[in-house]
This record gives structure tokens, sequence and C-alpha cells, in this order.
């Protein structure tokens, strides 16, 4: 089974059957059945064709990232033989503004426990999460509690999201250009719904899916972004990002995720020391 694991993610990488196949040393046939009888194996098909180039089904891509997993394990279970003893591993799958706070803390921890930290949106960290490929995430919590029915909220926090750009505009908010985070994305609707509430529709000059990004278009004062203060504290001292005068007041409901099942003591420790981080 690990053969066909190692075939499909090479198929996957390289986008076309014929070349995976060259680089396997097997022919395209035989690398064809071997795909067919994962599938077969799985219930659900991994590819969709789209011209002569082959792409990864929605179920293909969750599946992706489970079989690499698995073939990083493979490769640490066969290293066993050379090891006496492994540090801990811990997973961790971070957004960005927890990333910023929780740095100094992994900086340090990373010299005695191996960290794998992922940083991405909150739908996809909680999806790694739930597929168990996260041993825990902190994310902003979506409103659509579905997406976490086999995980469990250890603490929870309101992050306050300030209105910055580089100058003070003194038009109404209506008026104002907004930077806004991807349409699709759990800030954005906490965003939306304020915006609803007030009755207000936003002048939209931009909408990115890297907060980095909409500081800087801030600071040079494209328009007026709403981030979390860790993102943007230094800078308003630093007089590089001034707050808006906007009557909305926006915040985002931040949590820990784990899951349901007891974790070994020593994964349950850590997961403490991460909790005294945002208390």
């Amino acid at each position: 089974m690990i053969n066909e694991l190692t075939r499909f993610k090479r198929v996957a990488d390289i986008g076309s059957i014929t070349k995976a196949s060259k680089t396997l040393w097997i022919t395209q046939p035989a690398l064809s059945q071997s795909l067919q009888r994962l599938e077969k194996e799985l219930g659900y098909e991994l590819f969709s064709q789209n011209g002569k180039r082959i792409s990864l089904t929605p179920q293909g891509e969750t599946f992706y990232e489970i079989c690499s997993k698995i073939i990083q394990w493979w490769e640490k279970a066969k290293s066993l033989k050379n090891s006496i003893e492994f540090p801990p591993t811990y997973s961790i799958g971070l957004f960005d503004s927890a990333a910023l706070i929780l740095s100094p803390f992994l900086q340090k921890k990373i010299k005695d426990t191996k960290i794998e930290i992922i940083i991405d949106r909150s739908e996809n960290l909680l999806r790694k999460l739930n597929n168990n490929l996260l041993d825990f995430c902190i994310c902003i919590v979506p409103k659509n509690k579905d997406v976490f029915v086999n995980l469990e909220i250890v603490k929870s926090w309101e992050e306050k999201l300030i209105p910055v750009t580089g100058s003070l505009y003194k038009n109404p908010p209506e008026e104002i250009p907004f930077i806004m985070h991807a349409k699709d994305s759990v800030t954005q609707k906490y965003i939306d719904r304020e915006f609803l509430k007030a009755g207000i529709v936003p002048k939209v000059i931009i909408e990115s899916i890297n907060p980095m990004f909409t500081k800087d278009l801030a600071i040079k004062n494209h328009g007026v972004a709403f981030l979390p203060e860790s993102m943007v504290g230094n800078d308003i001292k630093k007089k590089k990002l001034f707050v808006q005068k906007i009557s909305m007041q926006i915040s985002r409901t931040c949590a820990i995720f784990k899951h349901k099942q007891p974790y070994p003591k020593e994964k349950e420790d850590f997961l403490r020391e991460i909790i005294t981080k945002f208390n």
C-alpha cells in the first residue's frame, strides 16, 4: 500500500500520469492501474481530467494531505533502527496573529522538541485538525459549528480589530475606501456583520488573503484596514499607522481547538503551556 501512496503523491505533484510514470520507472498502464486500485479501495475518485492535465478532486486534496503524513510517518518508522529515542513531536496550526504571539515561545521550545507549524486560514486549519493532520490549532471561530463537531475548544477570547491607515480620513464610513479580507474568510464574515448592523455599504478598494500585505497597503494609505492589535500595535506607536475614528467596534472570537479524545500527558502539558501564552 505504501507504494501506491507514493505513486499517488508523485502523480499529484507532477499533474500528469505519463510524466510521473517516467520518474517512478514504471509503465503508464501500470501506474494507472495502481491509482484505480487506490480509488476502488477508498470509494471515491482522486483525480479529475482537465485537458491533458489532471488535478485533484476535493476528496483528493484532503487525501493528499493525509497521504503525505502517512509517508512521513512511514519514513520515521523505518529510521527507528538508527535512532534510540525521538524527541516529542507536535503539529500545530496557527492563524496569522496567533503565530505572532506564539513565535518567541516556540523558538525556545524547538531546541528540545520537534514542532511542525502550519500557518493558514482558519477554515483550512480546522479541516486539517478534523482530519487528524494536526494535534491542535489556534484560529478564528467560525459561525458554522458543524465544522468542528469532533473537536473541542479549550480556550477562547475576543480579539479586537482596529481600523487603521496611513493618515486620518475625515469622510463618513460609507465614503472611505476599505481594504478587506477575502470574501470567504472567517474574519470577513465578522466584519460584514458589523457593517450590516450599522447599515453601511463599504466602498471596497481591494480584498486580500494576506494580512501582512493588507497592512502594507494601509501604511501606504490605500484605504482603511481592520487588523488585530498584535499586528499593528507597534506601527501605531511609531505613527506609521493611525487609528480611524469609525463608530463600529469589530472583534472576532479566537480559540484553541483540540480533538475530543484524551491526549498523552506530555501533549496535554505542552497544550497547557500554550494556553498560558493567551491568558
